[in-house]
């Protein structure tokens, strides 16, 4: 059919248009810029695939990710200037960042690169997970052309944004807050399923804050482990941030710990002959103190069923407090970022009334500096050199890890900035193997990591604001590290400690496959 005039300047007006569009190098059928997210909805240790699709080949574009913290008042972002590839797409996987928040290839870097907006840096505050009734964080991720002059002027109009949910607990586990006159803590326990069989229990310890840090053990029960939280400052903290000013020692009753097994051998899900400690901070130094000292004054006790997992100067209160260790069937120890001799002003009640005391604080080796910022802020840089190796000969304050003959893990913070840990772990790794026991020693160091070492993927934080026992007000700390080494740290030594748990006890169904080792298939 022959077209009329109109109809062939329509065409002519079309073909003109293609041309056109083809010499411009546009597409007719444009696809919209796009965030793509895998998985959208997935374990805080998992990682995730990022990326950005439907733009122009060369196209440079900015991605920003941003949280809330559990309390919602601060917000933490990352961005990074990424170029579209020959496709129109962008790999955070593959792809280097060209700028940012940080350079480079890092697949999670818009997750563990987020820093304090500048309105939150001023409080500096981290994002710690410490909420036991938050389950996961929710990330955006927005996407923003590139040509920007200055993102903290405005980044313009979104192109895209995508929101990823980071899970602490699997939906297989339940939470049990224990709060009796005796015992404060959370048991998080992996649902009971038809082929399930009791539970190994891993008793975490974390260091001496109010509010517990919930990541490791809420990840820890999400690989199929019964995780008991121990809130061992409600008990001591009060006592510890008034008399500590004064210089008054206060002491943690080890009985706690004791009341603890008992929990775990009441408990119908509980394999009580298969139980571990994980410690954190100053756990860490109450751990390696308590229990050895204890072995040390007890030598009938069988070494060999006592055990401890630590981190920090995190540790196990609960073995030493008992009067019948022998029944214990802990069965082995990590520590990291910990001291091997109490401090502080924490020491140790022991049953039988005996005490362990912490190494003596004075005016002289108290800190080393304690300044005022250039904001009016109080800064204070501990040191702690004077503890370790004034007592380096007192048999009185340094654990004797000599007379350890179980299992242990030795997690080893290298740009440890809050105390000597890394000192004080070489030496206690070396006096085990001295004593014949190195075939026991796991020792794991970690180059780059500051003292605050979580699990994977959470940001590094080097400096903010917590109450030191023995200082009258709230101060400021470097706690070290650095975010690349840092974040590589975290996942391997989450790797090492999942390993180490599965190696010693024994769980029977591995819920979580992803971080499963070549060794442990």
């Amino acid at each position: 059919m022959a077209l009329s005039g109109i109809g062939k300047e329509v065409v002519r007006r079309i073909r003109g248009v293609l041309i056109q569009s083809r010499f411009n190098g546009l597409k007719l059928f444009h696809t919209r810029p796009a965030i793509e997210v895998h998985p959208q909805v997935g374990m805080a240790d998992e990682q995730v695939t990022i990326g950005a699709s439907g733009l122009e080949p060369g196209q440079l574009v900015i991605l920003r990710s941003s949280v809330k913290s559990e309390c919602g008042k601060y917000l933490f972002e990352a961005h990074a200037t990424y170029e579209a590839d020959s496709t129109g797409r962008v790999r955070v996987s593959e792809q280097p960042s060209l700028g940012g928040t940080y350079s480079g290839v890092h697949p999670m870097g818009l997750v563990w690169g987020v820093v304090p907006d500048a309105k939150s840096a001023k409080e500096k505050v981290r994002l710690v997970k410490t909420d036991p009734d938050i389950h996961h964080w929710v990330y955006t991720i927005d996407l923003y052309d590139g040509n920007v002059p200055n993102l903290n002027q405005g980044p313009g109009e979104i192109l895209a944004s995508h929101t990823v949910t980071r899970r602490f607990i699997a939906s297989y586990v339940e939470v049990n807050k224990l709060d009796c006159e005796s015992l404060q803590g959370t048991l998080y326990l992996p649902k009971e399923t038809v082929a399930s069989s009791q539970l190994p229990l891993i008793i975490e310890i974390g260091g001496l804050t109010p509010r517990g840090v919930q990541d490791r053990p809420q990840l820890l029960a999400s690989h199929g482990f019964a995780v008991f939280d121990f809130n061992y400052f409600g008990a001591i903290g009060e006592a510890l941030l008034t008399g500590g000013p004064k210089g008054q020692n206060v002491y943690l009753d080890c009985q706690l710990f004791y009341d603890i097994i008992e929990f775990a051998r009441r408990h119908p899900r509980i394999d009580d002959t298969r139980i571990g400690i994980s410690a954190a901070s100053t756990g860490g130094s109450l751990t390696l103190n308590d229990i050895l000292e204890f072995a040390r004054r007890h030598p009938r006790i069988d070494h060999t069923r006592i055990g401890i997992s630590g981190s920090s100067m995190g540790g196990s209160l609960t073995l030493n407090a008992v009067p019948r260790l022998t029944d214990f069937p802990v069965r082995c120890i990590s520590v990291a970022k910990c001291m091997d001799i109490l401090s502080m002003y924490l020491g140790l009640q022991g049953p039988d009334g005996s005490f362990i005391h912490p190494a003596p604080l004075t005016r002289e080796n108290r800190y080393s500096n304690v300044m005022p910022g250039e904001d009016g802020t109080l800064w204070v840089d501990p040191d702690f050199n004077h503890h370790v190796f004034d007592a380096a000969n007192n048999e009185d304050y340094v654990a004797p890890v000599e007379n350890l003959t179980i299992p242990t893990l030795f997690l080893v913070c290298g740009d440890d900035r809050i105390v000597p840990s890394e000192k004080c772990l070489t030496r206690a790794a070396e006096r085990m193997r001295q004593a014949g026991n190195g075939h026991l020693v796991d020792f794991v160091h970690l180059p780059g990591a500051g003292h605050l070492l979580y699990t994977p993927y959470l940001p590094l934080c080097t400096e903010s604001r917590v109450y030191v026992p023995g200082v009258l007000d709230a101060v400021y700390v470097r706690w070290g590290g650095e975010p690349k080494l840092h974040a590589e740290a975290q996942v391997k030594a989450w790797q090492k400690m999942l390993d180490f748990f599965r190696q010693h006890l024994g769980p029977v169904e591995p819920l979580r496959r992803d971080w499963l080792s070549s060794d442990s298939e």
